[in-house]
């Protein structure tokens, strides 16, 4: 889970500790035929750490409501995106002892 908190760190500035497993999803990115495995985490948000660094190409964290992101679908990374939204949504959770490290 450190890496969870790591990673979400560095990309949103915000510390969170994960309470579950989402889900993980695999992308085959149709441009250049590019397999993207993402794990998904629910955390919960502790504190947001106005000077941290984010890393390279990631300007701020930016919070959504749903309609917002349906609105911006064009502009996200992956469908995995919304399928993870619409999962959360579901009520889908995994436990984090479904990983082992």
């Amino acid at each position: 889970m450190e890496a969870a908190r790591r990673e979400t760190l560095e990309e949103t500035g915000w510390h969170v500790e994960p309470e579950a497993l989402l889900g993980m999803y695999v992308y085959k990115a149709p441009g250049n035929g590019t397999v993207y495995h993402r794990f998904t985490f629910i955390a919960r948000a502790i504190s947001e750490q106005p000077d941290a660094e984010l890393d390279t190409g990631i300007e701020r964290a930016l919070w959504l409501t749903y309609d917002e992101l349906i609105a911006r679908r064009d502009d996200l990374r992956s469908p995995t995106v919304l399928q993870c939204l619409d999962d959360y949504l579901e009520g889908q959770r995994y436990p984090l002892n479904f990983i082992h490290d």
